[in-house]
């Protein structure tokens, strides 16, 4: 599977369900997610509930990325 690179920041934001400017926050690893966050976004993208702590910006943006091209394969 090849990620969809055009997948943007508003569109993760869409995804995740929360604002744009959490996503850049998030993928600059300005903030850490609060627990029914990081719940949210492991159930949405498939991923443990540490990843959310632990890893960069760009694990999680290529995560969200990943996740999103999953749900657009499986709609068509």
């Amino acid at each position: 599977m090849k990620l969809n690179q055009n997948i943007n920041q508003a569109a993760m934001a869409d995804f995740l369900g929360v604002s744009q400017q959490y996503i850049s926050r998030l993928l600059n690893n300005k903030i850490i997610p609060r627990l029914p966050k990081i719940k949210k976004f492991s159930a949405k993208t498939n991923t443990e509930l540490s990843f959310w702590l632990v890893s960069t910006g760009l694990e999680k943006e290529k995560a969200i990325k990943k996740a999103i091209s999953n749900k657009d394969e499986k709609a068509a």
